[in-house]
């Protein structure tokens, strides 16, 4: 009875983990298995009553530790299928949760940090990390930075999670200006395009087109001189948008010589 007692208390104090219990279990369904089922198998005359013990108890204790470590194995195979799975739909929500406040938050950002935004959907570039706001950029992980360059002087780059937005926002605000732009009355923006364009032959220009320029904010502005008229685009992306919508070569600044003025 001592013996009895002695092995349930070693075989309780040897369960530390919810995997042994499993292990155990398995290893006494195969020894009981074993010598209800395949007991009979093994009545042979040449084997004696304790080798077949022997026989039945290995096949008992091997099948069950088997069995066991499969069940161990396969379970923490689909708990960490599952536990991933978990993680990637909270990481996922998170993210979307990002994306919602930044759309949100994106209407109020100054006209400096939106523009630095902008620059940044084209590629990394250095900025005074304590200037035009763009402390708060990285505050609330809009950019990061890559390396310092010089004491406040960092290589940023903007988040990827809002990358798309911003571009895409950027896209929609050059379309708009361009519309308003191209529907000016009497053409005005069709004839100024025409003056810009590269190669362009116009030999005479309507001095009071030019006037109108202060009015273009955002597409072309203009400054008269002493001997001419200089012309240029107030945004490079603009300059491009213009370019690849209406399929020509736009010169950046021109300069109108005042003979060429009517």
């Amino acid at each position: 009875m001592t013996e009895t007692v002695d092995t349930v208390v070693k075989l309780v104090l040897s369960l530390t983990s919810p995997k042994a219990c499993i292990k155990y279990l398995c290893v006494a369904l195969c020894l009981y298995l074993s010598w209800a089922y395949l007991e009979p198998y093994l009545e042979i005359p040449s084997i004696a009553i304790d080798q077949r013990n022997l026989i039945l108890f290995l096949i008992g204790v091997g099948g069950g530790v088997l069995v066991g470590t499969f069940l161990c194995f396969s379970f923490d195979k689909l708990y960490g299928f599952f536990l991933t799975k978990k993680i990637e739909v909270e990481s996922e929500k998170s993210k979307e949760l990002f994306v919602q406040k930044f759309k949100a938050a994106f209407v109020h950002l100054t006209l400096k940090q939106k523009e630095t935004l902008r620059l940044l959907t084209k590629g990394d570039f250095a900025v005074n990390v304590y200037k035009d706001g763009n402390a708060s950029l990285l505050k609330n992980k809009y950019v990061k930075t890559i390396l310092n360059i010089d004491q406040d002087m960092y290589l940023v780059r903007i988040n990827p999670l809002v990358k798309s937005y911003v571009q895409r926002e950027w896209d929609e605000e050059l379309d708009s200006k361009i519309d308003n732009f191209l529907s000016l009355p009497d053409n005005e923006g069709v004839k100024l395009l025409e003056v810009m364009k590269e190669g362009g032959d116009l030999c005479e220009i309507d001095r009071s087109l030019l006037l109108g320029l202060s009015a273009y904010t955002g597409i072309i502005r203009g400054e008269a001189q002493d001997d001419g008229f200089w012309m240029w685009f107030d945004d490079g992306a603009m300059l491009d948008k213009l370019s690849e919508r209406l399929g020509v070569d736009l010169l950046g600044e021109l300069f109108i010589h005042e003979d060429r003025l009517v």
